[in-house]
């Protein structure tokens, strides 16, 4: 797993990038991009989607993640 860059729109390569507290960009070998928050429910590993990157800046799914 990457780390994610400054400009996540920059990202090409398909894959999962980690940006700390479960926050990930997920970027499909279609070249999609979405934000994922990957948490623990009841036990559980559940991902949760945040939206996707033409729609939701890393600020704001820095904030999304933070508020859940």
């Amino acid at each position: 797993m990457s780390q994610i860059p400054h400009t996540p729109s920059s990202v090409a390569k398909a894959g999962r990038y980690g940006d700390g507290n479960g926050l990930y960009l997920i970027v499909d070998p279609s070249g999609a991009k979405r934000w994922v928050l990957r948490t623990v429910v009841m036990g559980k590993r559940r991902d949760i989607g945040l939206g996707g990157l033409s729609l939701v800046s890393l600020a704001e799914a820095r904030e999304e993640a933070m508020r859940l």
